[in-house]
């Protein structure tokens, strides 16, 4: 069975257009009726069972409004043929860091702004330039800014909006519904009295990396 993918789902409810699934069809049969396509042989996904998942999911929990998925279609290859052709569109792919997917998120959301201006253009602050917001960490960070932002969500748990959530744009989406309830200037100022406490205990500003 297929993990449930929330994220997948939630980009999908926004009308965010996720990549074509790929499908293979062995054999050549089709016939061309206008704009569409009656294909006639065995035609198998290739890659993108998730975002099918997904798409069928939303579609049992809201029928009225049916998601809209593409597809790149192959025609005349076997097995083997599919499996050589999933292994080359994963293999070696890198994730996006969930991090780098906030920072450019912080554009639409001005929590994540917020947060983001906290660790990179306020000096003062004991998480100055220690929060990395891109795909990899560089010397002196000591924290991804998916951690950062959680932290956040987790310390206002007790507002509404979840923590739980695993994905950044949900995350985000979180941060913001929580600082709206009680305040940007609030919100800033609870994450920042929490990191200065433990500063004072452990040293976060004292902290050095050396190469």
């Amino acid at each position: 069975p297929l993990a449930d993918r929330p994220d997948i789902v939630a980009a999908l409810q926004a009308g965010t257009v996720p990549p074509p699934i790929d499908v293979n069809v062995r054999g050549g049969s089709y016939q061309a009726d206008g704009d569409d396509y009656l294909i006639y042989d065995p035609a198998f996904i290739v890659d993108g069972q998730q975002r099918r998942g997904a798409a069928l999911r939303l579609l049992e929990l809201a029928p009225a409004r049916p998601p809209r998925l593409f597809a790149a279609i192959h025609f005349g290859n076997d097995r083997e043929w599919e499996a050589q052709r999933f292994t080359e569109i994963n293999n070696g792919t890198k994730k996006v860091s969930a991090s780098l997917h906030l920072r450019n998120l912080r554009g639409g959301n001005h929590a994540v702004a917020l947060l983001f201006g906290l660790t990179n253009n306020r000096k003062d602050s004991p998480l100055y330039k220690k929060v990395c917001w891109a795909q990899n960490m560089h010397r002196g960070e000591l924290i991804q800014a998916y951690l950062f932002v959680r932290s956040a969500t987790k310390l206002h748990s007790h507002l509404k909006g979840s923590a739980s959530h695993s994905s950044a744009p949900a995350l985000a989406a979180a941060a913001l519904l929580q600082a709206q309830t009680i305040s940007l200037a609030k919100f800033e100022r609870n994450v920042t009295t929490f990191y200065e406490a433990i500063d004072e205990v452990w040293g976060i500003r004292n902290i050095e990396y050396r190469f």
